[in-house]
């Protein structure tokens, strides 16, 4: 038989029930939620013991995919624990994780991180690399932020096995096979052409190494070209916005320049016209004067004497005559039916004596004709 309780004892039962009601509700909900959501909740996303003690510093890291990271995951700079994860959130489709640094440890800006494993099926833990700098570098503060662009994630078996998988069941393999098909009918009968494409490329390939040199050299100056355009890009750009008006008032005067172009045409058409007809008349106009200069040139050897006379008279009269004028009287004496006469100046007189012996018509001897003294008259009258 069993004794009944006491009051005490039937209080102490009531307050357990009571208590064993929430704990029996948390567990039902905690299995509704890991059997009806595949959300991949394992042991690897339970949280883990905290290992961190001492002063720490925080730090903000933005990553696309932590895959089942647990909070109080480590921390490591190589192979150095340096920290651990104190708190994973979402927001926009990313993580933000909060990572507790040791104080001590101290991380230029550039850092990045990276989450990774300790083996295929081990557990997941944050990489963080420092930068290599050369000068003095800046050091991460509490509550500097390592953006999404300086996180990533490693490839986990499951991304490999699912690649894997991709390229085994009807992807790469079956694509190669047809490539390999392809090939062979394309090279079945055709070795000869092969070898000698194949020996050519060796061929061009040698050349282009013993030239290596030129084209470094070529590479470097076009290299310096480019420098030099990007240098001068505001003022090509400055050119170019210049040339559009002069190209548009070009445009708008189009219709112009091709009038006048094609009236330029019609006149050069009429232009050689004019030549070719002009050109004819010329000719005709030379041999027209052909006999004219023939004559000039007969009667130069008679000409030229009395042109160079004329010329040393016109020389003499400034030695004769300083001043503006020169009087002079002049008595010519001609022989008709004679011999040329022979110029002489005589006292400022200019008469001409016969070469030869000759009779006047009148029967007289040498005389002033008739002729002679009218042009004396006439210089006379002409002096002051």
């Amino acid at each position: 038989m069993r004794r009944p309780l006491d009051r005490g004892q039937q209080m102490r039962r009531r307050i357990e029930r009571r208590r064993l009601v929430p704990v029996a509700i948390a567990a039902l909900a905690g299995a509704v939620l890991l059997g009806g959501c595949g959300v991949g909740v394992g042991l690897q996303s339970l949280p883990k013991f905290g290992t961190l003690s001492g002063p720490s510093y925080d730090l903000h890291a933005q990553f696309t995919n932590v895959l089942n990271l647990p909070v109080n995951a480590q921390v490591r700079d190589g192979s150095a624990i340096v920290g651990q994860v104190a708190n994973i959130s979402t927001s926009n489709f990313k993580a933000d994780l909060v990572l507790k640094i040791r104080k001590a440890v101290l991380l230029p800006v550039g850092t990045t991180a990276q989450v990774r494993f300790d083996s295929p099926l081990g557990d997941e833990f944050v990489l963080l690399r420092p930068p290599a700098t050369t000068g003095r570098p800046r050091w991460l503060t509490n509550g500097a932020v390592l953006p999404e662009t300086d996180t990533s994630t490693a490839p986990s078996v499951e991304d490999t096995l699912a690649a894997l998988a991709a390229v085994l069941n009807g992807g790469g393999l079956n694509q190669l096979q047809t490539i390999v098909t392809q090939l062979n009918a394309t090279f079945n009968g055709n070795q000869p052409e092969l070898r000698s494409l194949i020996s050519q490329l060796g061929t061009d390939f040698k050349s282009l190494e013993a030239h290596r040199g030129d084209l470094d050299n070529a590479l470097s100056s076009i290299g310096n070209l480019t420098k030099q355009l990007n240098s001068g890009s505001a003022v090509i750009t400055a050119g170019i916005d210049d040339i559009g008006p002069a190209a548009h008032v070009l445009a708008s005067e189009n219709t112009d320049l091709r009038n006048f172009l094609t009236q330029l045409t019609r006149l050069s058409s009429a232009a050689d016209k004019i030549i070719s007809r002009s050109g004819s008349a010329s000719i005709g106009d030379a041999k027209a004067l052909l006999p004219v200069v023939n004559q000039l040139v007969g009667v130069e050897a008679q000409i030229g004497p009395d042109l160079q006379n004329i010329a040393d008279f016109e020389s003499a009269t400034s030695k004769v005559a300083p001043g503006n004028y020169l009087q002079v009287s002049v008595t010519l004496h001609l022989l008709l039916n004679g011999s040329p006469q022979t110029p002489t100046l005589n006292g400022g007189l200019v008469s001409t004596t016969a070469a030869g012996s000759g009779a006047l018509p009148n029967g007289g001897g040498t005389s002033q004709s008739s002729s002679g003294a009218a042009v004396a008259a006439l210089l006379e009258s002409g002096l002051p």
